[in-house]
């Protein structure tokens, strides 16, 4: 113990004077102690210098030096691999822009437009309607003909503004005949109209379409038979076209 840190239990004063190893006097009340000796006392400690650890420096520093070898690493690396990757994407660019792919992919979905119709499509489509139109008569005893070429006053396409449906509208002007006893002709015009709905573009390319034929066509009588069409270009538009608001228009003829 050192006396310094010693309180006298007479006085409760810490003045104390060694005089030995082993005793010591209060210098207030002059009361001697006997203490226990402590090396501490009499021995004055200094600090000792930390030894130097050359092994862990050498250590710290090679660890140092292989951590930045490695980022050096990953830096070239992903500059030469984003410098590689500019030049596909280049490339890829002149072959889109230069030449056609030898697959092509189509975007499927309901036609929007007269021009998304492939031409070959749409000549079908109109082959089909007009075969429809040479038929679409019903006959009992008169001999019904057309009289002359039907000619197409327009085509249609119609787009419904809230799911993207459609419908493809060609309309006909069709005089038809009839030939009565005495030899005379009676004639009469029909404007009949048939639509194809629901035209979507295949992933393949192909078209995919629903057709309505005559019986969407209101009856004209003609003697002892029926034609079937409107009664003029104006009854067809109003009824086919105009009366559906919820569609947009598209005429291409």
């Amino acid at each position: 113990m050192r006396s310094e840190e010693f309180i006298c239990p007479s006085c409760g004063r810490s003045d104390i004077i060694k005089t030995n190893r082993k005793i010591v006097r209060c210098k207030y009340c002059d009361t001697l102690l006997t203490v226990e000796y402590d090396p501490e006392d009499t021995k004055i400690s200094k600090p000792k210098a930390p030894a130097q650890d050359f092994k862990g420096q050498k250590k710290q520093k090679l660890v140092s030096w292989i951590l930045i070898g490695i980022i050096c690493a990953l830096l070239i690396y992903y500059y030469c691999f984003n410098s590689k990757t500019q030049a596909m994407n280049f490339s890829d660019s002149e072959n889109a822009t230069g030449t056609e792919a030898s697959t092509n992919i189509y975007e499927t979905g309901y036609v929007s437009k007269l021009s998304e119709i492939p031409e070959d499509t749409f000549n079908s489509f109109e082959d089909t309607a007009l075969e429809a139109v040479s038929s679409i008569y019903l006959s009992t005893m008169d001999t019904i003909a057309m009289v002359g070429e039907p000619e197409c006053i327009g085509v249609y396409l119609l787009c419904n503004k809230n799911d993207d449906t459609n419908m493809l509208y060609f309309a006909y002007h069709v005089t038809w005949g009839r030939t009565l006893k005495n030899g005379d002709v009676e004639t009469v015009e029909a404007y009949p109209a048939f639509y194809f709905s629901n035209i979507m573009l295949m992933s393949d390319g192909s078209v995919q379409s629903d057709f309505k034929t005559w019986n969407e066509n209101p009856s004209i009588v003609l003697g002892n038979s029926f034609v079937f069409g409107y009664n003029s270009k104006i009854d067809f538009y109003n009824k086919c076209i105009s009366s559906r608001p919820d569609y947009k228009v598209k005429k291409k003829r």
